[in-house]
């Protein structure tokens, strides 16, 4: 929950005005400007600080910070850190992508079986149902995620349903045409490389 209803409000809503009052200041001043004011640094030079060696005291650390580049310095770490940031992401993006194209080239080679009474009577292995839903879930986006079928039985209901929804999708595309006859050949109706692959099937597919 916010500490306030306006943006602008609070530390970090006058560093956002402050940036866009005077967006090349450095942090340093900004940050020095803010306790100033805080802490009535004002009074305290003024009851304290009375005498021209302090003043003059005050001007030499304030010449020492600003020769030590502080802002040059902390600009390039930051930009060092951000660049690190985009190279980390951009590799985790890699991988990613080489897992999801490792799991579209095993799906491309699974010919999945469109009858029902074969599935029912023998369904196969864990590893061959997987292949099949993860086949149809390019497809179909109401087949779950494999995460959600932790049990042969469940494996076996979302294939069949998969295979119903496919069967449906195929009559009504051969209605459409007006081929009663057409194939059901699965080669024309194969998902097309950048079909996307369910995050969760990602990982879960251990290819």
């Amino acid at each position: 929950m916010k500490t306030a209803n306006d943006d602008n409000e609070g530390k970090l809503g006058v560093l956002r005005v402050g940036s866009r009052q005077a967006p090349n200041m450095s942090l340093h001043q900004r940050n020095a400007r803010n306790m100033y004011k805080d802490n009535d640094t004002k009074t305290y030079i003024k009851t304290f600080l009375t005498k021209p060696a302090d003043h003059q005291y005050l001007r030499q650390k304030a010449r020492e910070v600003d020769s030590s580049q502080l802002e040059q310095k902390r600009r390039q770490k930051q930009a060092v850190a951000d660049k690190e940031v985009v190279e980390s992401k951009r590799k985790k993006d890699a991988v990613r992508m080489a897992a999801k194209q490792k799991v579209n080239n095993e799906l491309d080679k699974v010919v999945c079986r469109l009858d029902i009474s074969i599935i029912k009577s023998s369904p196969g292995t864990n590893a061959s149902l997987d292949l099949e839903i993860g086949w149809f879930r390019r497809l179909d986006k109401e087949v779950p995620i494999k995460a959600r079928l932790g049990n042969k039985e469940l494996k076996v209901q979302a294939l069949i349903q998969a295979v119903e929804r496919h069967l449906i999708r195929i009559a009504k595309a051969a209605k459409q045409l007006g081929s009663p006859e057409l194939t059901l050949d699965l080669n024309d109706y194969t998902a097309s490389n950048d079909s996307d692959v369910d995050s969760d099937a990602d990982m879960e597919l251990n290819y």
